[in-house]
């Protein structure tokens, strides 16, 4: 009689290495990407709660934008991803724009981000 075999094989061993390097590279590739979009939500969000929001042009709101983004290091958005719309009689400002970084090879990861922000 055999003996029962106990615990993983290196098969198992290497797939489940394999898994979590996956995981590493995916997560190291997408943290300053999510990082910045949350710097550009927090920014574009106090611009939208200030007074005043509702007569402003995009390039007026970009105008009070651009010093923070330069202080983050923000690069990612222009002037051209965001838009001032009204919709059912409110108005909104529209963020929308996609990043992409290299992820293993010529392998990419592309993220598009879309948010709007109800401007007061």
């Amino acid at each position: 009689m055999y003996p029962k075999q106990r615990g993983g094989s290196l098969a198992v061993t290497l797939l489940l290495v394999g898994v979590l390097g996956f995981s590493f590279i995916t997560a190291f590739r997408l943290f300053p990407i999510y990082a910045e979009y949350f710097t550009i939500k927090s920014v574009l969000s106090d611009i939208a709660e200030k007074p005043g929001g509702k007569t402003k042009t995009t390039r007026q709101i970009w105008s009070e934008a651009a010093p923070s983004f330069q202080v983050n290091s923000v690069d990612s958005i222009t002037v051209d991803n965001l838009s001032v719309f009204d919709e059912q009689g409110v108005r909104y400002l529209g963020l929308a724009y996609e990043v992409r970084t290299g992820f293993v090879g010529n392998l990419d990861l592309m993220v598009v981000f879309e948010r709007r922000f109800e401007l007061n």
